[in-house]
């Protein structure tokens, strides 16, 4: 979940501190909106430096700091803030939001706990406190504040949509559906519910829907890199193939530094007969970002084009990459057993095995390979095996061989 810290700027016309003190903190403001972020902060320090005890311009150069990525000046200031007035929650909601920033979820908490301790009826709050619950993956909690902020404001956005998004994590994929119907009502030029909603009329199986929210989330924003991959993959799965390169193009050309994107559009390519092109998209992911899946897809493709030691290779790199990838022990272990490296191809479909013990055609093609090592006792007890889990083609060789 993308998370935005906020940051409040607090305009002051009263006269209650110094008068120079107040000058430099508007003009830090002023200097804010405007975009000049190194000026604001120049003012915010003047304003301190004239009155160290003025706590909003700790805090609000706290938060421009958050924004500029200055987290330890950020948390400095915000703390002092807090320690110069201890009663205004949405320093310690700014506090909550930076520390959910570090991934320091557990202050995160903390200090959104003290801002409704203080403030129990604002809506933000809630919504920002379930953040932190939903990337800890404590999705029932989440959903709890997330119902809280929506009953203090039915109108939060923010809130539906990320209930939404909860309720997918827990499978609930019709509950989803309807709150990012909401978020949609509420605000039709978001494209993220689209997205989402889509996401969940996928796991539905309703495809045509999917297609449509994608499309409808690019329709409100082309430069909308997640639902251009993700219609992408959907016209992939759809056999749209010429459709979905052009979706997968445009979403390289959003972001060229994605490494995923080329392995969507390496396994387009393949399906267009493109092998060339494939392999140069899976080179391309790996040199972003080496990575099992596109390791994997380039040895299938060596596979197919006769280049038996590039394949045997990428295997390696994959396996290397990600210990448990249990097809790309498959694969490797067919293309040992082709080359008649019996005893490599042994230990890989063995390792499928090891990994998913109802893998039938690891069984059958293990036997296959005791049978050629001379262990027909071995053999026929994994050709049984397999049979039991479902393969018919095992029978024909226990019908010749295990009488």
């Amino acid at each position: 979940m993308k998370h935005i810290v906020l940051v409040f700027l607090v305009f002051i016309t009263g006269i209650t501190f110094s008068q120079t003190a107040l000058d430099f903190l508007n003009s830090g403001n002023n200097k804010y909106k405007s975009g000049d972020f190194q000026g604001s902060i120049m003012d915010y320090t003047k304003a301190i430096e004239k009155d160290p005890k003025f706590s909003i311009a700790f805090y609000n150069r706290g938060n421009l700091y958050a924004e500029l990525n200055e987290y330890k000046k950020s948390l400095n200031d915000l703390k002092k803030a807090i320690k110069l007035n201890p009663y205004d929650p949405d320093y310690y909601f700014s506090l909550g939001d930076l520390y959910f920033s570090l991934e320091d979820f557990k202050n995160s908490i903390i200090n959104f706990n003290k801002a409704i301790e203080l403030k129990p009826n604002y809506s933000e709050y809630y919504d920002h406190r379930g953040n932190v619950w939903f990337e800890i993956k404590e999705y029932v909690e989440a959903i709890s504040n997330y119902d809280k902020a929506i009953e203090l404001d039915d109108s939060n956005y923010f809130a539906i949509n990320s209930r939404g998004l909860a309720k997918y994590e827990l499978l609930d994929y019709i509950g989803a559906i309807a709150d990012f119907d909401k978020a949609i009502q509420l605000n039709s030029k978001n494209p993220t519910a689209y997205n989402n909603r889509g996401i969940s009329n996928l796991k539905l199986q309703k495809l045509n829907e999917a297609l449509e929210d994608y499309s409808n989330a690019i329709e409100v924003d082309s430069s909308y890199l997640e639902a251009f991959f993700n219609r992408g993959s959907l016209l992939n799965e759809l056999k749209n193939y010429n459709l979905a390169l052009e979706d997968l193009n445009k979403a390289i050309k959003l972001d060229p530094e994605k490494y995923e994107l080329y392995i969507s559009r390496g396994i387009t390519k393949t399906e267009l007969s493109d092998t060339i092109g494939a392999i140069q998209d899976y080179t391309t992911s790996i040199g972003l970002k080496p990575n099992a899946g596109a390791y994997h897809n380039r040895a299938n493709l060596k596979r197919q084009t006769n280049n038996p030691i590039g394949s045997l290779n990428d295997y390696d790199k994959a396996i290397e990459l990600e210990p448990y990838f249990s097809m790309a022990y498959f694969e490797r272990g067919v293309l040992c057993y082709d080359l008649m490296m019996y005893k490599n191809a042994l230990y890989n479909f063995s390792k499928v095995i090891e990994m998913n013990q109802t893998d039938f055609l690891a069984y059958y093609y293990r036997g296959m390979i005791k049978y050629d090592l001379k262990d027909l006792r071995g053999a026929c007890l994994d050709w049984n095996r397999s049979h039991d889990l479902g393969s018919e083609d095992a029978l024909e060789f226990i019908n010749l061989y295990c009488k």
